[in-house]
């Protein structure tokens, strides 16, 4: 999975995690990613363990959620998107 990102003032983190549940509590991290104030660009997430898993399993197909928190662990206002 691509996305590409533009960045504010502010360093961020990047997750990836999919949705194991119906739950928002339910996800498991796939992959993350730190950037930096500076960085912009696209940012390449590897989900072909899951997307694999789905392929066999679809009814485990739940989606992904992509997350944007500071490096201090806040959300800067409604930055996640679930796919």
């Amino acid at each position: 999975m691509a996305t590409y990102i533009t960045q504010d003032s502010t360093s961020s983190c990047v997750s990836c995690p999919q949705i194991v549940e119906k739950k928002e509590s339910d996800l498991f991290l796939l992959d993350s990613r730190t950037l930096w104030a500076s960085e912009e660009g696209w940012l390449v997430f590897d989900i072909t363990a899951t997307s694999n898993h789905w392929v066999v399993n679809p009814r485990h197909n739940l989606g992904l959620q992509l997350s944007v928190e500071t490096l201090d662990g806040e959300s800067p206002g409604h930055r996640h998107h679930q796919f």
